[in-house]
């Protein structure tokens, strides 16, 4: 309800009403992480929908891949903001792939040379809208697959950008239509998807699985090894404490992945001087 307070007598004007008839281009929706790449003339940078990213704090290694392929991106996309889909294995759906994608949202790289793994969203079609067009482009997601990933079935649905407006709007699936999704990973998704978890872990963990260190632990009483596996988790917790104790400036990210492993560090160089 209007108040008093909100009436005057300056003339307002109703503002004008755009036609639903208009031009629009629909594009398929892929379900992966959002991404964003950033040219300067100074650096190359890689983002998420939230943040900057970085090799510690990455989103599914594509800070890290991004810095490996700097000089491509600078070379084939050049200068600006280049936003997409980082999709592929051990993403959200995968799409049946071994490898991560970047599908670019900008549809004017279709024809333009790019990285060898950038893609651009497939446009479905570009014309007038009318009510219908959008359901049969649904129907043909959901009956032939996605056309970004020929084969893969279970297409995410569509987005919808007015060219009048800019305005991007979203279309997906009802849920009946996408049931098999809820906790889907077909098994190379998820071997691949454990095994990038594995290394990443590793690899920043691994300034602190010291070889010395635990052979010193281990000299200093022999019961340790006489009595192992038993001692397993004695060794485990006086290497922690050691390495606590004599590290000043210890890495909480770094240390936090080494802990978690640390049992197999210690199982693997014990059992491997055994013959």
């Amino acid at each position: 309800m209007t108040t008093e307070e909100e009436i005057t007598t300056e003339f307002r004007r109703w503002a004008s009403i755009e036609r639903v008839e208009q031009m629009v281009s629909i594009t398929e929706k892929i379900h992966g992480s959002n991404a964003q790449i950033l040219v300067t003339e100074t650096e190359v940078r890689a983002g998420s929908r939230e943040r900057w990213l970085d090799r510690v704090q990455d989103n599914y290694g594509f800070c890290a891949h991004v810095t490996d392929h700097a000089d491509e991106i600078r070379a084939l996309l050049g200068l600006g903001r280049h936003y997409g889909e980082w999709y592929g294995a051990g993403i959200n759906l995968g799409y049946g792939l071994k490898e991560k994608r970047l599908a670019l949202f900008d549809t004017r790289w279709t024809d333009k040379p790019r990285p060898s793994w950038c893609d651009v969203v497939p446009v479905l079609y570009r014309g007038l809208y009318y009510p219908a067009i959008l359901a049969e482009t649904m129907e043909k997601l959901k009956t032939g697959g996605s056309v970004l990933q020929p084969g893969f079935m279970g297409a995410e649905g569509v987005v919808v950008r007015f060219e009048r407006s800019g305005v991007f709007m979203k279309h997906v699936f009802d849920l009946e239509d996408t049931a098999w999704r809820k906790g889907y990973r077909d098994p190379e998704t998820k071997n691949a998807e454990r095994q990038a978890k594995n290394a990443q872990i590793a690899e920043l963990g691994a300034k602190y699985l010291q070889p010395i260190r635990l052979e010193k632990l281990l000299s200093s009483d022999e019961q340790y090894r006489i009595g192992y596996p038993q001692t397993l988790p004695q060794i485990v917790k006086l290497y922690c404490a050691d390495l606590e104790r004599e590290t000043s400036d210890l890495d909480p990210e770094a240390w936090k992945a080494a802990k978690k492993t640390l049992f197999h560090f210690v199982r693997a160089q014990i059992e491997g001087e055994r013959p």
